[in-house]
């Protein structure tokens, strides 16, 4: 993990977990559920700190990206294209046969 000049791993870490938990609670829907989103928003955290520029805050550089990831993630994963587990969902399931009869 990339860790930037002054900082410590541990503070990174810290700062990244605020964030996450401050934001992830808006991006839940469907089959995503807290600890989905918490994952992969402290993905994108790791991933995008090697292109944080040590000028700017951090927790500004890291929550504007970890917003947009959810939000690409909202817009591209919110409708799924395959069908609910019958064992899963047989409740929903029969909810929506029964309103197209």
């Amino acid at each position: 993990m990339f860790v930037p000049e002054g900082m410590t791993e541990e503070g990174v870490l810290k700062e990244i977990q605020q964030i996450v938990d401050k934001i992830a609670h808006s991006y839940t829907f469907g089959y995503y559920d807290l600890e989905d989103i918490k994952q992969e928003a402290m993905i994108e955290a790791i991933e995008v700190l090697p292109k944080y520029d040590t000028t700017r805050p951090l927790a500004n550089f890291l929550f504007v990206h970890i917003k947009r990831r959810l939000l690409n993630l909202l817009r591209n994963k919110y409708r799924r294209t395959d069908a609910p587990c019958y064992l899963c969902h047989n409740q929903y399931y029969y909810i929506n046969i029964l309103h197209y009869l």
